[in-house]
């Protein structure tokens, strides 16, 4: 008998689960909720009592003060080594924390930001949501949710050091009050517990970009998912509020006292009124738009929300010091070119052809196999991506390595199958239905080029280890998610590297606030061709750039008339310095930011 699995089913566990199993039998009917505006049209009417807005004063755009911190936030997000440091050769962990839409949602983002052309090749992207994970589990720091966080950390070659940016969706599973603003302050007391634990799992967690459930009246579950799926957006809004307040509990800013949370901003914001268009940019959700629970998204959902995720990282100004490709670095992947699995049970039967792979018990096991030749530059990064297909999931997957790269999908069997004589590479964790999971198999890669050259090619073996699991899956290359190599490459000198990433700069306000002139102190390791001072307000607009000609290594003063580009004085306020060193060739040797007191 054979031991592929049988028809997948989705994992979920606790409360959660419950819900899900009462939702199963919605009709799908609207529950329509007329009186539920998106929180991002602040001019619709306050929704019992509360304005709307994303942000204080009705507004979508964070207070001037707080996008200075977040914009200071955003300029430490830098390549860091293992135990933290600023590194050239460092890595950024930007990470999802949620239950399963999170999952869902966030997989599909990360497949998709994996291969974006321009991105920054030193942005690791972990899907750290699991499914049935709500909020009021999960407040728990002793929860098992937290191991897994750090498995999944760990197995794609990040330390929680390196972690410094991460998506936060949460909802909670069980709301024995659903009334609201009841409902909606549980949840946000839930929320400010789980970020101070962030901060203390990730000390260099900078950013937190918060979002709230999509659309939930199409489903008859007895939580009431509408109007609560669209009050929860409240309970975001209130944390994000206090800490916009000054409450020591949430302080992001080291001038103020001890750090306690990161700095808390909105995300995308997802929900919308069903079929209606909100007014913002028209999204709608659709009955097709979900599982047959009519509470999970489905493809199109997911991609809906993967849409919303990629237009914010790239329009956001928070998001711009760490998403884009420093020179000297880029991105390059591969696909699987073959993939397979092979069972003991039927040793001459091959599954090369399936839209699935699996290691479903010791007696199944998969291997893939990739081209790795002709690459434009170094691998100093190698990710190994999976997908989970809808419904299904999967127990730890041992990775190792297998010498021969000659077989074929379409003729390995069990009985013609190679040996796994190669090294064990790592676990792959476990996950839930539609996650992307990932290991770090740079030692691999590395390897097999330096013996194969342009012509290189690496097989991996995925094995079970802990007895039958019978909905073990990842999608294979005949489907639309294929098992892929993501590669980070250096495209020149480990030297001219480091020159152009190294952080060899500091800033230091000197004497008094500036008004109307004053100084910043910059400190150079080494000399530069070019000091560039670029002066933002308080809401992230460029009001000025100043060139300083060549400067040697030691400190230089540099200043600030307090005019704009257009010699207009500006304002009283909190303004944010940025300067940047640039070399010879035109590459940046480093750059750092201050904010100082300014105008009159």
């Amino acid at each position: 008998m054979s031991h592929f699995p049988r028809a997948p089913r989705r994992i979920v566990t606790g409360v959660l689960a419950a819900l899900l199993a009462c939702s199963v039998v919605s009709t799908g009917g609207a529950q329509t909720c007329p009186t539920c505006v998106p929180l991002d049209d602040p001019s619709g009417p306050p929704h019992a009592g509360f304005p709307l807005g994303l942000y204080p004063g009705s507004s979508n755009t964070p207070p001037a003060a707080h996008l200075t911190l977040a914009l200071d936030a955003a300029s430490q997000v830098v390549p860091r080594n293992s135990a933290g440091a600023p590194d050239p050769a460092g890595w950024i962990g930007w990470i999802s924390i949620g239950m399963s839409n999170t999952n869902q949602e966030w997989s599909q983002f990360e497949r998709n930001e994996d291969i974006r052309a321009g991105r920054n090749p030193r942005l690791i992207t972990v899907d750290c949501a699991v499914s049935g994970k709500s909020a009021d589990v999960i407040q728990n720091p002793a929860d098992p949710y937290w191991t897994v966080v750090n498995d999944r950390i760990l197995a794609a070659g990040l330390t929680n050091n390196q972690v410094q940016v991460l998506w936060l969706k949460e909802a909670d599973g069980t709301v024995p009050d659903t009334s609201f603003p009841n409902h909606a302050l549980t949840l946000k007391a839930h929320l400010r517990t789980i970020v101070q634990h962030l901060k203390d799992t990730f000390p260099n967690l900078q950013l937190c970009y918060l979002s709230t459930r999509i659309y939930g009246g199409y489903s008859s579950a007895p939580a009431r998912w509408e109007p609560l799926s669209y009050e929860t957006g409240f309970g975001v809004r209130w944390m994000i509020e206090e800490q916009i307040g000054g409450d020591p509990a949430l302080n992001a800013d080291p001038a103020l006292g001890v750090v306690e949370a990161p700095v808390l901003l909105w995300g995308p914001y997802l929900w919308a009124n069903g079929a209606t268009p909100r007014a913002s940019d028209g999204l709608t959700w659709l009955v097709t738009d979900y599982e047959g629970d009519h509470i999970h998204p489905a493809l199109s959902g997911e991609w809906k929300v993967a849409n919303l995720m990629t237009s914010f990282l790239l329009s956001d100004p928070t998001c711009a010091p760490w998403r884009d490709a420093p020179a000297g670095i880029v991105i390059d992947y591969r696909d699987a070119t073959h993939d397979a699995f092979v069972d003991d049970a039927t040793p001459a039967t091959n599954y090369g052809t399936f839209p699935y792979l699996n290691w479903a018990n010791p007696l199944v096991r998969t291997y893939a196999r990739f081209n790795v030749g002709s690459l434009p530059g170094t691998v100093v990064h190698a990710k190994l991506s999976l997908k989970v297909p809808a419904g299904s999931g999967f127990v730890r997957g041992e990775v190792a390595g297998v010498s021969n790269t000659s077989w074929l999908e379409t003729t390995i069997t069990s009985a013609t199958a190679p040996p796994i004589d190669g090294p064990t590479y790592g676990v792959i964790p476990p996950a839930s239905t539609g996650s992307a999971v990932s290991l770090d198999v740079t030692s691999a890669v590395q390897a097999a080029i330096a013996a194969g050259g342009a012509t290189a090619k690496i097989s991996f073996a995925f094995r079970n280890r802990l007895g039958n699991q019978d909905n073990t899956q990842v999608s294979s290359k005949e489907s639309a998610d294929p098992p892929r190599l993501l590669l980070s490459l250096t495209t020149g000198t480990a030297s001219t590297e480091e020159q152009i990433l190294r952080p060899e700069l500091t800033l230091e306000a000197i004497g008094h606030p500036w008004n109307g002139g004053g100084t910043v102190q910059l400190s150079l390791a080494r000399a530069a061709s070019e000091v560039r001072l670029e002066v933002f307000d308080p809401l992230g607009r460029q009001l000025r750039t100043l060139g300083f000609g060549e400067a040697p290594a030691g400190t230089l003063p540099l200043s600030w008339d307090g005019h704009d580009a257009r010699g207009v004085a500006v304002p009283r306020g909190l303004y944010l310095i940025r300067a940047t060193a640039i070399d010879g060739l035109g590459q940046t040797i480093g750059s750092g930011s201050i904010k100082v007191v300014a105008g009159s």
